[in-house]
């Protein structure tokens, strides 16, 4: 059985799996969405997004692969590793990777990842599909004729059956005004879930990513410092003035605390690299390069020298 099912299956129980020295999907909940326009109302999902920054071996996906195939731990990461290696050797072939019930992979410089589409990872909605309402539509109104026409009246007896014509006629306008109220109540009720869901998933996924552990594969250990707040300002403002001119950076780590960050530069420095203080990337880590360049073509060069040294490099651009 192929990698990616055993994913797919951790998907559905967890919110974070983490494929080793390649990167992690995350999954991020969404409540349900009314679609005004189109009649509709979506389920909600647990929609999928992928990042190459998480790939510390946590073990997840490697227990689960020996525990479905009944093998050890050890060949459980075998088969990983085999994975990511055909993995990245498609990727750099300029291939695009296509993984079922997941996504796409593509590779320009950098990896990006497109989700599946229609996808969904949440048990609960498991088998739920779009919901088309029904919708009143007005008939055209005839356009009367210019032409006065005379018509002969004879006098006709009510009968019984226009009676109860009118009756059905009567019923049938209060069930559309009653179901039209319905309607009404049940928009608000959810969108006030919607805002309740909203604020649940947006709480949980930041507490995942909190305890992810964020290193890369040739990451250093955490460095504890104790500068004062005058000297971190001083390397900051000197590590922004440097990056100010430069779009292209060769980044060698990234850092939950950021004094650890400067004072891994300046561990950097010492070793004659030109590493500066890039910035704090949406997952709130400190980011840090060995060295930033103008042009492009410089940045590549440079990097494929590094990775001789740290495998995990990899560019960035602004």
């Amino acid at each position: 059985m192929r990698i990616e099912v055993y994913i797919i299956e951790l998907l559905y129980t967890h919110d974070c799996v983490i494929i080793p020295d390649f990167g992690a999907f995350l999954t991020k909940r969404e409540s349900a969405f009314i679609d005004t326009d189109l009649h509709q109302i979506e389920p909600p999902k647990r929609s999928l997004q992928f990042s190459a920054q998480i790939k510390n071996h946590d073990g997840l996906l490697a227990k689960h692969i020996a525990f479905k195939q009944q093998v050890t731990f050890q060949k459980a990461e075998a088969k990983i590793k085999f994975f990511v290696e055909d993995l990245r050797t498609a990727l750099h072939e300029g291939k695009n990777v296509h993984l079922q019930g997941i996504g796409t992979f593509l590779y320009d410089e950098q990896i990006s990842f497109q989700p599946e589409k229609n996808q969904n990872f949440l048990l609960e909605s498991f088998g739920l599909e779009k919901i088309t309402l029904d919708t009143f539509q007005q008939e055209p109104s005839e356009t009367p004729d210019s032409t006065p026409k005379v018509k002969s009246i004879q006098p006709t007896q009510t009968s019984r059956t226009s009676q109860y014509l009118k009756y059905a006629a009567v019923g049938f306008i209060g069930l559309g005004i009653t179901a039209a109220l319905g309607l009404g109540y049940y928009e608000n009720q959810v969108e006030t879930y919607n805002v309740a869901e909203q604020q649940k998933a947006e709480k949980a996924l930041q507490e995942e990513i909190q305890a992810a552990s964020f290193s890369l594969k040739s990451a250093f250990q955490p460095i504890v410092v104790n500068e004062s707040s005058a000297d971190a300002t001083a390397e900051e403002n000197a590590a922004s003035e440097n990056n100010a001119i430069h779009q292209y950076h060769i980044i060698a780590g990234a850092f939950r605390v950021k004094a650890n960050a400067y004072k891994k530069i300046k561990q950097l420095n010492k070793q004659d690299y030109q590493a500066t203080y890039v910035g704090e990337n949406r997952y709130h880590l400190h980011q840090i390069a060995y060295a930033s360049f103008d042009q492009k073509a410089d940045a590549i060069v440079f990097l494929r020298q590094i990775r001789a040294e740290n495998p995990a490099a990899w560019l960035l651009v602004e």
